[in-house]
């Protein structure tokens, strides 16, 4: 049954070599060739179908940071077309076109009145619009046009006016610095009566000649007294005694409307110019009356002392 030693030679001999194990190696060889080529063209296309997205998404991410610049508070129109061009496509396209049709519309009704100076241009364009962007605008123009009102009239009660209107206007403390100084500078009753009363005064003792009167009216340096440059008394009082020689009686009665106005001069004290009319009765031996109205400016310190005279025939 044992065979022996010679016969497992012979045995081995005769038998033909393992033909699987040669196939093997061939096919492990085959398919490293394989995965060697599938990962030369797959990683490639990988890559490029990565970078495809990731640009895609970054697209995405840079149009919605573009979008967000397009909020509501964005009147710009140039930022509405530049992200039309650019993202022609979007499906954010149509919303984007109609703002931007909204603020050509805003803007080109807008142009039609931004240089006016009528005040129910923008309050009409307020109400009409609401828009908050442009009603802002709007306040503005509001807040200049009631400003420049304000100045036309120079007068307290029309920078109050602005001051209600506009409590946080742009010039609401120039307002309040402007009224007081108005204010300040606006002849009062009391002020406006003692005026009239020096005028009445100075007039009757023209006429009476009476140079005591006249004394206490003048200050004492007087600028200018008709055809005078800094006069003194003498020279004053002389002008009205030939005035008085000239004629056999002088009478003067002053016109009922007498027109003042304050001011202050460089040590900051008040002048007051007065204008008002005059007539001037001449009567002659004969009893004949003659009338010349005079056109009077006086001009009185803060204690209502005349420091200029001058009167004109009209």
């Amino acid at each position: 049954m044992n065979k022996t030693k010679e016969e497992n030679q012979e045995t081995n001999e005769t038998t033909p070599p393992n033909t699987h194990t040669a196939k093997g190696k061939s096919h492990k060889k085959y398919k490293k060739y394989i995965y060697l080529i599938l990962f030369v063209f797959l990683v490639p296309l990988f890559a490029f179908g990565w970078k495809i997205y990731d640009d895609k998404k970054t697209l995405e991410r840079q149009e919605q940071l573009d979008l967000a610049v397009l909020c509501e508070y964005n009147y710009n129109i140039e930022d509405f077309q530049n992200f039309l061009s650019k993202y022609p496509s979007s499906t954010n396209c149509r919303k984007v076109k109609q703002r931007l049709a909204e603020l050509n519309k805003l803007k080109a009704a807008w142009e039609e009145i931004a240089s006016s100076q009528n005040a129910n241009a923008f309050i009409n364009f307020k109400n009409k619009y609401n828009d908050e962007h442009y009603a802002r605008l709007c306040n503005l123009k509001l807040d200049t046009i009631d400003w420049q009102n304000a100045l036309s009239a120079n007068h307290p009660d029309a920078y109050q006016e602005y001051i209600n209107r506009h409590p946080n206007g742009g010039f609401l403390y120039d307002a309040i610095e402007a009224k007081q100084q108005v204010a300040y500078m606006s002849i009062t009753p009391m002020e406006a009566s003692q005026i009239r009363s020096v005028c009445q005064q100075f007039f009757n003792a023209v006429e009476f000649n009476d140079t005591a009167v006249i004394r206490q009216l003048l200050a004492s340096e007087v600028e200018k007294f008709m055809s005078y440059q800094q006069p003194n008394n003498d020279d004053i009082y002389k002008h009205i005694n030939h005035k008085q020689q000239q004629h056999n009686f002088l009478t003067y009665l002053l016109h009922e409307e007498v027109t003042a106005q304050k001011d202050v001069n460089e040590n900051n004290d008040k002048i007051f110019t007065t204008s008002f009319l005059v007539d001037q009765i001449t009567t002659n031996e004969r009893g004949e009356e003659k009338v010349d109205t005079l056109k009077t400016i006086m001009k009185m310190n803060k204690d209502y002392q005349i420091f200029s005279f001058s009167v004109e025939q009209i």
